[in-house]
């Protein structure tokens, strides 16, 4: 039985850990796009500044 949970464990933590990474990525490439070229190109279109279309 001990040997099952240490697997499942093992097994959450490598999951838990990957998604941390997903998520921190994701957060940087938002933060990326939303410093690129889209502001400016929504303004020009007229839709407001402080939309979060990332939301």
């Amino acid at each position: 039985m001990s040997s099952i949970n240490s697997l499942t464990y093992s097994k959450v933590s490598q999951i838990n850990s990957m998604m941390n990474r997903f998520i921190r990525e994701a957060t940087v490439v938002k933060s990326q796009m939303a410093s690129s070229l889209l502001p400016s190109a929504w303004h020009q279109f007229g839709i407001g500044q402080n939309v979060d279309t990332f939301a």
